[in-house]
């Protein structure tokens, strides 16, 4: 099969309609418990003229039946530019799929600066696909390469979520990232087996913001309008779009919903070049906000066109990212869009790993374990996140974790490196009951220079600091019997990770019995 190949570059954005704009209306009360065991969402629209939005927006927020009345803003992906071009694969990997070898982030760094090394880190992952993917765009068009399932419109009066008459493709690209299936001789190869449940939220690439919202709930299981939410919630998703103006209350209220559910969301953190912190839902909390890299000379570079600042979490290549358009077609796509996707598939094998994780633990694990910008690197001043997306350095940590745990308090004497000398010379010293009550604590997450662990420990509700690490070991006291214990890594008393547990191990050695 013959692939054919096109630079595209895609700009997504937001704007308001020229003359009426629509108001999405929230109201005070907006989710709440049905019968089915499914939330219920409920929100009002109105369209009026521009010149008279402010007034009516006053004038329905003084009714005191909406807690927040807004402009739903427009979003739509325009094609900046879209040449052919001849390249022959970089690499020859023993796989059938015909596009794996143009496929350079999925090696790892040390074999191309793109790398981000997926191909490694599925020997991590079980082989089949355990959980869905969330991917919130449009454009989308049911291929034999990527695993569609129970995909739906949100576009009002637009029922199928399928457009096979729009020629960008966007969501199809988007899907092919994450999860085209590997080594069936069709197409190219995802990040990681999963299924992607496609969320319509635009006609060919332009639809209102309340629809991606909408598209949150959807997916976290959420009733949206007289819409039944997704049966089965995904664990993650991907919006590759933004626009510059604020959060919105409604996407936040839906971002805030799909955490609050375990739901990791990832989007892009847009293509205008300007601080990312201007740009939507890039500015939204909850969110992993993925910057775009290209590949320079001797190392990867921020994209010209990618936004950037405090609000970039991590970055991934952006710019010239092999995507899939059907089964005999791909692209070399550029934007924001692409690193996202990108991302979310390093994310989804996070959750495979770890799947009742919170998605501020899997955020931190993701910026933990980025590939560290150079010295001089132009991030390390404008801010695209501190690295680049590592999907082999992300699974070790989550297998390592999934195994044993964030880190464990055990009797020092279990410790291998207590030797049986060293439990003689306690027992001729009859120190053996005061060496018996020291315990050690041991984290499975390396600390940093700088970077301390500090212990806590919980008992209904109450927190009482216990001890600190800089080095990943501390000598403690027999731990309580009640309650449980925790620890944050912190790099001052103002900036910790979120805590994590400590297991304890309460198998006291025979010598001590």
């Amino acid at each position: 099969m013959k692939l054919l190949l096109t630079t595209i570059s895609l700009l997504t954005c937001f704007s308001a309609h020229a003359e009426n704009v629509r108001l999405i209306a929230t109201p005070s009360e907006p989710v709440s418990q049905q019968s089915t065991g499914q939330h219920k969402v409920i929100y009002n629209t109105f369209s009026v003229p521009e010149e008279k939005a402010q007034e009516r927006i006053r004038e329905l927020m003084d009714t005191g039946l909406y807690r927040a009345v807004e402009i739903d803003m427009v979003t739509s992906s325009i094609t900046v530019s879209a040449t052919l071009a001849d390249s022959a694969p970089k690499y020859y990997p023993p796989f059938s799929d015909p596009a794996y070898g143009y496929q350079t982030y999925l090696m790892s760094s040390s074999e191309h600066m793109t790398g981000m090394g997926a191909t490694e880190a599925q020997s991590y992952l079980i082989p089949y696909r355990p959980m869905t993917v969330g991917v919130i765009d449009s454009e989308f068009e049911d291929i034999m390469d990527i695993p569609f399932t129970n995909g739906i419109s949100m576009v009002e009066g637009e029922d199928d979520v399928w457009e096979p008459a729009c020629a960008g493709r966007h969501g199809v690209m988007v899907s092919s990232l994450i999860a085209s299936s590997r080594n069936n001789g069709v197409g190219m190869a995802g990040m990681t087996d999963v299924d992607i449940v496609p969320v319509r939220a635009m006609t060919c690439g332009s639809g209102y913001s309340s629809h991606s919202a909408n598209g949150i709930y959807y997916l976290s299981g959420a009733e949206v309008n007289g819409v039944p939410g997704l049966e089965e919630p995904v664990s993650v998703i991907n919006m590759s779009l933004g626009g510059e103006h604020p959060c919105s209350v409604h996407t936040q209220s839906a971002i805030n919903y799909a955490t609050s559910k375990g739901i990791t969301v990832v989007v892009s953190a847009g293509n205008e070049a300007i601080d990312a912190s201007r740009v939507s839902p890039a500015n939204c909390e909850g969110v992993i906000s993925v910057g775009a890299l290209a590949e320079g000379d001797s190392r990867m570079e921020l994209s010209y066109f990618s936004n950037f600042g405090d609000t970039v979490d991590v970055s991934a290549m952006g710019s010239d990212v092999f995507a899939l358009y059907n089964d005999d077609t791909a692209y070399l796509v550029s934007g924001t869009s692409f690193s996202a996707p990108l991302t979310s598939g390093v994310v989804t094998m996070a959750r495979q790993l770890l799947p009742e994780e919170s998605p501020d633990m899997i955020k931190w694990l993701v910026k933990r374990t980025e590939t560290p910008f150079p010295d001089g690197h132009d991030c390390l001043s404008v801010g695209c996140g501190s690295g680049i997306t590592n999907a082999l350095a992300l699974t070790q940590q989550a297998d390592r974790i999934s195994q044993s745990g964030y880190g464990t308090i055990a009797p020092l004497l279990k410790n291998p490196r207590f030797c049986d000398s060293d439990k003689a010379y306690a027992l001729n010293n009859e120190a053996l009951p005061q060496i018996c009550g020291i315990y050690e604590l041991s984290l499975n997450v390396n600390l940093r220079e700088g970077e301390k662990g500090v212990v806590y420990h919980r008992v209904s509700g109450e927190i009482t600091r216990v001890s600190e690490t800089r080095s990943g070991k501390s000598r403690i006291d027999k731990p309580e019997e009640d309650g449980d214990y925790l620890f944050k890594v912190c790099d001052s008393e103002e900036n910790c990770s979120p805590a994590m547990p400590i297991n304890i191990d309460t198998d006291i050695p025979e010598i001590c019995q």
